[in-house]
């Protein structure tokens, strides 16, 4: 009678699949601290927007793994056969198999997988990215405000902020026509925030952003550093207490420490070029 075959499951990964759940708690802990800490009593408000933006991104990390992983290798691929790719290739030929393993073979591989994202997130610091703002940095450089003052933003910025706003909305699979609907009113919006248009809104001015709400966010005057960061609606603002929309109106606007160029290719090297202290006034 000949033996039986030896399980795939072997005790190097247990230890590993242990090591990675030990990991990831306590990664998992330090950025719970570190957020506690970073944003105190608006701690709520943070997590009410970072949990469905969370909630996305994992899900299509989730999906594109599982893609990978059915896609590439195999379970006897080194270090990530056993703990990655078996129990993905597993699932559909024994759907039950699940209900077969424990805590830490169900958990052992997410968490190693995850273990990469969480590390870097505990690395990036919690503080504002002066490098990151030399790209936004030309947006902020208007000296006047005016409807053509929206479109002043580097290229770079613009992917990112443009891909923030609306890959969510493709992801969370909307109709065309709705998706339609909201890349024109955001057009618009935006167009319209940045114009030069000195109507308070007294309805609106804490509904939705305006002109006079949005004026504050590009002034260089110092009550309004720091103030307004939500394009759309003010209700951000107000809870994380960034809120600013006095009676009056800013005098001035641009950068305070530095104005990137005027011409198109200075603002286009300018983040490149920028050296030395940098910090969100300039």
């Amino acid at each position: 009678m000949s033996a039986a075959a030896p399980s795939p499951y072997g005790t190097g990964q247990r230890v590993l699949e242990v090591g990675a759940i030990g990991a990831f708690a306590l990664l998992a802990a330090w950025s719970t601290w570190r957020l506690l800490a970073a944003t105190g009593p608006h701690c709520f408000a943070v997590v009410l927007v970072a949990a469905p933006v969370g909630w996305l991104a994992a899900d299509l990390g989730s999906g594109l793994l599982h893609w990978a992983c059915d896609s590439f290798g195999s379970a006897s691929t080194p270090v990530i056969g056993q703990a990655l790719i078996r129990p993905f290739r597993e699932h559909p030929v024994d759907p039950q198999a699940m209900t077969r393993h424990d805590f830490v073979e169900t958990h052992g591989a997410s968490c190693l997988a995850a273990l990469p994202f969480l590390a870097a997130s505990v690395a990036v610091p919690l503080a504002s990215w002066p490098w990151l703002w030399s790209f936004h940095a030309i947006h902020h450089s208007s000296l006047k405000m005016d409807w053509i003052a929206g479109s002043r933003i580097h290229p770079v910025d613009a992917v990112v902020t443009r891909a923030v706003a609306y890959l969510p909305v493709f992801v969370l699979g909307f109709a065309p026509p709705a998706l339609y609907a909201y890349l024109v009113f955001l057009s618009f919006h935006t167009v319209f925030i940045h114009a030069n248009v000195r109507w308070r809104f007294p309805y609106l001015r804490w509904a939705i952003s305006t002109p006079e709400y949005h004026h504050w966010h590009h002034t260089s005057d110092e009550e309004g550093i720091d103030k307004n960061f939500a394009s759309v609606l003010p209700l951000w603002d107000l809870a994380f207490g960034t809120a600013h929309q006095p009676d009056h109106w800013p005098k001035n606007y641009g950068t305070v420490k530095f104005q990137p160029p005027e011409t198109y290719i200075g603002q286009l090297l300018y983040p490149f070029r920028r050296k030395g202290e940098a910090t969100p006034y300039g």
